[in-house]
């Protein structure tokens, strides 16, 4: 998966996506729909640390697939 690729993990916390806060699931899934087939950067909380990963979400191609 997208998210796989980029290096993300159970349990990050996702700060911002493309330099916009991200409060909500439906802004964050709003970020990606805008974003797809173009590589955004991720802002990301693990463990305490901030990290930023680059990832290119993608239109599923079954509806029960994530876009990341």
């Amino acid at each position: 998966s997208p998210a796989e690729d980029a290096g993300l993990q159970i349990g990050d916390e996702i700060i911002s996506a493309n330099g916009y806060s991200v409060q909500t699931p439906e802004g964050f899934i709003q970020q990606l729909t805008a974003a797809e087939g173009t590589e955004i950067t991720i802002t990301v909380s693990r463990d305490g640390a901030i990290m930023s990963k680059q990832i290119t979400p993608r239109i599923p191609a079954n509806p029960t697939e994530g876009r990341i």
